[in-house]
């Protein structure tokens, strides 16, 4: 399904990143999609695979028909 990924927000979560000690850190995206295309809104913590990477929903939101998605994933 089509999806926007919001690049200039990413790049400032990127300057936050949660990072620890032990090189770990949450990659984030900003995810737009339409409702129509996706179904119900996903819940917070579900799981989605996008590019072969299976992210955890942080937040969705329904924005008049398009969801505004924030995915995680834990990279070392």
């Amino acid at each position: 399904m089509p999806i926007q990924i919001d690049a200039n927000e990413q790049i400032e979560r990127e300057k936050r990143q949660n990072q620890n000690s032990s090189g770990i850190y949450v990659n984030q995206k900003l995810v737009y999609v339409s409702a129509q295309d996706y179904g119900k809104l996903p819940k917070q913590g579900s799981r989605i695979v996008m590019d072969g990477y299976l992210y955890m929903v942080a937040d969705a939101i329904d924005e008049g028909g398009v969801y505004t998605l924030t995915l995680e994933v834990v990279r070392a």
